[in-house]
């Protein structure tokens, strides 16, 4: 999360759960970068963080050590959930909100809130929208729930008049900080194969011993996430077209997905990845 370009969000969230105001329904507006995903999204990783800080004992700001804060991360916790495109459709269904309204009706299990996080909530279809709108104009008890969008035009109007609008600003690629960003992962890709192969080789050399490898390995990944889309963003690209740029983009964050997610090997992962992409 950019702490620097939403500072003033997340200051302002904090001081809504010191002062005991917290809204039932929030709407966190804003652009996203080309081919972001929404787990990439700025706007999901503030929710998630607001979550983890509603849920977390060490509040205002969550300690990502304690059983809440690693279940909302890793989307098990019982009483925060998450809704998205499902992967085989492109709007958000009807069935979906049905399932958020059941799991909000509920009493927390062992939190103080219960919480659902709509990443891209125009995605919605109508029916969806509809039976949304009647959640928000009933809310109960300590119920949080946050929206996402790039594109709130889409929305109806009386779902967002029933939620409490944060704006979030551009993301600007340029304003990265040099230092978090490995100069040699950028480069990397222009190599032969040959070399990119032994590079990975060295990154991901520690999996095996401790995490330090599977660390290295998604700050690669940031990498060139990073570089892909300072590519597409600049359309300086003679070698890609759009479309590929898109692809590889989405084709990494896959990638970055999987190895967070589950146990596969970092090195095979990423070569997989590189013979794909180049």
């Amino acid at each position: 999360m950019s702490k620097d370009r939403n500072k003033q969000i997340i200051n302002y969230l904090k001081n809504s759960i010191k002062k005991n105001k917290i809204s039932h329904a929030y709407l966190f507006n804003g652009p996203d970068l080309p081919g972001e995903e929404n787990e990439e999204s700025e706007k999901i990783k503030t929710a998630l963080w607001f979550a983890k800080t509603l849920q977390c004992k060490n509040n205002p700001k969550p300690c990502n050590k304690c059983r809440s804060c690693t279940d909302i991360e890793k989307n098990q916790h019982p009483d925060v959930m998450r809704i998205s495109l499902l992967e085989d459709k492109n709007e958000i269904l009807i069935s979906q909100i049905r399932k958020l309204k059941k799991h909000l009706d509920l009493t927390p299990y062992n939190s103080s809130y219960k919480i659902a996080i709509i990443a891209a909530a125009h995605k919605m279809n109508k029916e969806a929208a509809n039976a949304l709108l009647k959640t928000l104009e009933e809310p109960k008890g300590n119920t949080v729930l946050i929206l996402t969008t790039s594109a709130p035009s889409i929305l109806l109007k009386t779902v967002i008049s029933r939620c409490q609008e944060i704006k979030f600003k551009a993301p600007c690629l340029d304003k990265l900080s040099n230092n978090l960003i490995n100069q040699e992962d950028l480069q990397i890709l222009e190599k032969p194969l040959y070399n990119i192969l032994n590079y990975i080789e060295r990154t991901t050399r520690k999996t095996t011993i401790n995490r330090q490898g599977k660390s290295n390995t998604l700050k690669l990944l940031d990498s060139w996430l990073f570089w892909f889309r300072n590519i597409l963003i600049k359309n300086k690209s003679t070698k890609y077209s759009k479309q590929e740029l898109i692809k590889i983009i989405q084709q990494v964050q896959q990638t970055k997905k999987i190895i967070l997610n589950t146990n596969v090997n970092p090195r095979l992962a990423l070569e997989s990845l590189v013979l794909d992409i180049k």
